[in-house]
């Protein structure tokens, strides 16, 4: 309602404003047309002036024309008198000439003064007039104004007043809502303390189960470090014992003669290719099982197109695991120590394309190191994936065999380890002191042997 009321107020003030603007409009219009007419006038009266000059010259032009016509016609009189009376007529028509214009100009000049004091006169009354009615309305416009102020200042009263009474119940309001909220809230959290009270008790039952797992843990790694030691010593037996029968072997040969192509000592065949060419081709549970093996090869090779099966072949794992151990029996092979493989196997597996050496040809070790360091600068780690193209990860395979084996030399070890090479993913293998230790008593056993060899054939 107070806002209706100041905008009614605004209105009316903006009306009258309009209407003393419209009048004052009206004043200039009636002023400016005044001034109009007065111009228009003035015109008139100047080509009416201008009109009767022109006639005068026409009528003086004429007379002279008459008056040198009459000259050249007539004679000049023997008396003068003539040309007496004509001079004085032409000096009576230029005095009455200069008269009328004389008199002319102070018409207009006269006529200018009236026009002027009217054109005052009435623009002195306009502005009285405009100066009075402006008194009045700027006198109603503060009688408006004062008016509107106060009733804004009252309904300003009313609208805090209001304000108040609403803000008042809004608390009352908000206080009842606060307390349900805060009630709520205090359930909610108790519920939560329970809650974290069953947590804790379940967490402590986990905690002691986890620390019952770890005591179980603690034991088998004993248990694997106890099997470990005793596969190493299996190990180690069962080389001495290869090494024995090997050169029992080459006693039995060096005795009876044979040749050198069915048992040749530097081509590195093993104790089983000797066994195969020297006695009958009986099928053996072994034969049957690496046949069974090589046929399930030969399957792979006319699906794939190569031989080389991953160690982790899913859909048939086992086949994986033989592909390793064929090419770790063919190193055996080559280096002249107890292998499975002969020359026949070596030729079947020949037949599909088996390689027996991942690494890739023409690099050596350390091309293979920088290309494992640019890897690692990479990738933050050494655990290059077995099908790494360009047989990066091969050579870390290998790496891996070599260090378990003790064939690696120490050198390579310590660059590997310098730049965070694993050598086990499964934390095995030890450290590089366990490692030089392993491959010191590896080299002194080697040499008992040998030295037990000698004093035997002396």
């Amino acid at each position: 309602g107070g806002l209706g009321t100041i905008q009614h107020t605004t209105t009316a003030m903006s009306s009258s404003t309009s209407t003393a603007a419209d009048d004052l409009a009206t004043l200039l219009a009636q002023l400016e047309k005044m001034l109009w007419d007065e111009k228009q006038s003035k015109r008139k009266i100047q080509n009416q002036y201008i009109v009767q000059n022109q006639k005068l010259e026409k009528e003086l032009e004429d007379y002279r024309q008459q008056g040198k016509l009459k000259e050249k016609l007539q004679p000049p009189p023997k008396d003068s008198t003539t040309t007496i009376v004509a001079e004085a007529a032409a000096k009576g028509l230029e005095q009455t000439r200069t008269e009328q214009l004389e008199t002319t100009a102070e018409t207009e000049v006269i006529i200018a003064k009236t026009i002027e004091q009217q054109r005052l006169k009435k623009s002195g009354a306009l502005t009285k007039q405009f100066e009075t009615e402006k008194k009045q309305i700027t006198k109603k416009l503060e009688i408006q104004k004062n008016q509107l102020q106060k009733k804004i200042e009252m309904e300003k009263k009313q609208l805090v007043r209001e304000f108040e009474t609403e803000k008042k119940q809004l608390l009352k309001a908000n206080a009842k809502e606060i307390g349900a909220l805060q009630k709520a809230h205090t359930k909610e959290l108790d519920k939560c303390k329970k809650e974290m009270e069953k947590l804790t008790k379940k967490y402590d039952a986990g905690a002691i189960l986890i620390e019952g797992f770890r005591q179980k843990v603690k034991a088998l790694e004993k248990e694997l470090k106890q099997k470990e030691k005793a596969l190493q010593k299996t190990s180690k037996e069962a080389d001495s014992y290869s090494s024995r029968k090997r050169r029992r072997l080459s006693r039995l040969m060096a005795n009876t003669n044979n040749t050198e192509d069915d048992a040749p000592a530097g081509d590195g065949v093993g104790v089983e290719a000797n066994a195969d060419t020297t006695t009958d081709h009986r099928v053996t549970p072994t034969a049957a099982r690496w046949q069974h093996r090589y046929e399930e090869l030969q399957h792979f090779f006319r699906e794939n197109g190569h031989s080389n099966v991953p160690a982790r072949y899913v859909p048939n794992p086992q086949l994986g695991k033989w592909v390793t151990t064929q090419r770790t029996a063919y190193r055996f092979y080559k280096m002249g120590e107890h292998s499975s493989l002969n020359l026949e196997k070596i030729h079947k597996l020949q037949q599909v394309n088996f390689v027996f050496c991942l690494s890739a040809p023409g690099k050596n070790w350390y091309e293979r190191y920088q290309e494992l360091v640019a890897y690692r600068e990479k990738h933050d780690h050494c655990n290059v994936p077995q099908k790494h193209p360009g047989g990066l990860g091969a050579f870390v395979l290998e790496s891996r065999r070599m260090y378990r084996e003790g064939t690696l030399a120490e050198d390579k070890i310590k660059k590997l380890e310098q730049i965070g090479f694993v050598w086990s993913l499964r934390n095995r293998g030890g450290t590089l002191q366990d490692r030089m230790r392993l491959q010191q008593q590896a080299q002194n056993n080697a040499a008992n042997n040998t030295d037990s060899s000698s004093s035997s054939q002396n």
